[in-house]
This record gives structure tokens, sequence and C-alpha cells, in this order.
């Protein structure tokens, strides 16, 4: 849980956080496997991710991160986890990062879950997950 609070609050939305005490980091982007059910593979092997990405680091933890491509975007996570990317076209992306290890399916992983506004029963679905007393 402290991963996932640090990584959407202080990396991925920088303006949340203090510029004028935050350090300024490069990291390599790491390239995971996504699936992209538009296309075939070759339309997924064709993207070409940015070699490195920034991230704005106030709290000193750029040695515990390392940036993931995967689903056409790049994603701050733990340092040496693995994961993948789905993309749908009419649902949306998700990229799960877990563990060496571990799987997208058991275990500590981190969800990033981008979902497309104009499917309401996408986001009813996923918002459901969250409240099952809403569901009975």
């Amino acid at each position: 849980m402290r991963y996932a609070i640090l990584i959407c609050f202080i990396f991925l939305y920088p303006s949340c956080g203090n510029h004028r005490s935050a350090t300024k980091a490069i990291l390599p982007v790491v390239v995971l496997p996504t699936h992209d059910w538009r296309a075939d593979d070759s339309v997924v092997k064709k993207y070409k991710y940015p070699a490195n990405d920034t991230i704005y680091d106030p709290e000193g933890y750029r040695e515990q991160l390392a940036a993931y491509g995967a689903a056409y975007e790049v994603y701050a996570g733990p340092k040496g986890w693995t994961g993948n990317g789905r993309y749908e076209s009419g649902w949306g992306t998700t990229v799960v990062l877990y563990p060496p290890g571990g799987s997208d399916t058991t275990g500590p992983s981190i969800t990033f879950r981008k979902i497309n506004s104009n499917c309401k029963a996408c986001l009813w679905t996923t918002a459901l997950r969250y409240f099952p007393e809403a569901v009975k």
C-alpha cells in the first residue's frame, strides 16, 4: 500500500508534491509485455517507448524506483519488479506490477487502471468491485 500512495501522489502527479525540495531523477524505461486486444502482437512490438522517464522525488526514493513501459504508457513502480499490460479498446488499459517470482493474480501487486470514460458499463463494473454491498 505504501508504494501505491507514493507512486500516485508523488511521482505520477508531481504538482501535488513540493517541487522546491524535489530532486529530478531520470530513470531508464523497462518495457514489459503488453497484450493489445485490437491488433496482433506486431503492432505492440513496433511501439517505441521512451528510453528514459523523468520523475520528481521529494522524499529520496529514487533508488527504490523504476520506470516501466506497458500498454503504451510509462508507469513508476518499485525497482526490480516485473509485470504486464493489457489494452482493450472498449474498456481501457490495465497494467499490473509485481515482485520477482510473483504473479498478476496472487501476492503483492500494484494495479494501474485507465478506464475508457465512454464505456459507462465499464465504469460501473470496476467501481462495484470495491462496494460489494451495492451489488446485493
